[in-house]
């Protein structure tokens, strides 16, 4: 980031009584903090905090250089949706830009209901998507692409890690998945699998709410005693569930390849 500074012009937009290299770091700052904001909603908070320096010409300038420099396609991408929220903010507004953003225009997918698409789309805190998803779960692949302005990358990866832990077709995969998801074990993915379970049971798919149930209980008691402890216990004796026994599927909207393990 410091040779991103060096490069930048001799600009300080309304902030002409700050030295240019402590302008500069305010933008960098503001800008490092914008960008990595987990949700819109924490990103606005962050521009409210500090729209002195983030709607300037001088952070414009050090997003176009920042863009330049990545080759990465990805990050030039987010980069670029940053700098144009920016860019609307200071044309139209805070209010209007991010009201803009919030209705971004998804095609509702074929299938789903366009009226709970359209309050999917409107949506706009991490907690009420999770407890919307788990409200309705065949919506989870369709609105990927709008969780991520939402739920930001800790909500992303811990539904992912719930997801692959309802699928994991044998012990030991279930067992490498907690270990490599510690947001498993948190009282968040519990509420998270018992409205899920709430709802599978009120749908009348009590097949799939064995799954959720018993993988619910598993990570239960992997907070007791521990992951490998938990692993390592005979499934045999764990409330009547036998090894070996005929699998139960899966909720239909995740992959087919299903909890053999039950």
């Amino acid at each position: 980031m410091n040779s991103v500074v060096a490069r930048m012009p001799d600009e300080k937009e309304g902030l002409a009584n700050q030295p240019m290299e402590a302008l500069l770091q305010a933008v960098l700052d503001a800008l490092e903090a914008f960008v990595a904001a987990d949700s819109w909603v924490e990103a606005r908070r962050v521009l409210e905090a500090h729209s002195r320096e983030l709607l300037t010409d001088v952070a414009d300038d050090v997003l176009v250089t920042m863009m330049a420099r990545y080759d990465d396609a990805e990050v030039v991408r987010m980069l670029a949706q940053h700098r144009q929220v920016l860019m609307r903010c200071r044309v139209v507004g805070i209010d209007v830009a991010f009201a803009e953003l919030s209705a971004v225009d998804i095609p509702c997918p074929e299938g789903v209901d366009p009226a709970l698409w359209q309050r999917a789309l409107h949506i706009d805190t991490p907690a009420a998507m999770m407890d919307f998803l788990a409200e309705h779960p065949e919506l989870i692949s369709p609105i990927y692409r709008r969780m991520s302005y939402v739920l930001g990358e800790a909500h992303i990866a811990l539904l992912d890690g719930l997801l692959a832990f309802l699928e994991a077709g044998t012990w030991s995969a279930a067992r490498d998945i907690v270990k490599g998801v510690p947001a498993l074990l948190s009282l968040e993915a519990d509420l998270w699998l018992m409205q899920y379970s709430t709802s599978l049971r009120r749908a009348g798919n009590h097949r799939a709410v064995t799954v959720v149930e018993m993988r619910r209980w598993l990570l239960a008691r992997c907070r007791m005693v521990g992951v490998a402890a938990a692993f390592g216990e005979h499934l045999a004796l764990w409330d009547g569930i036998q090894v070996g026994a005929p699998a139960i599927p899966a909720p239909h909207w995740v992959t087919q390849n299903v909890a053999q393990a039950l």
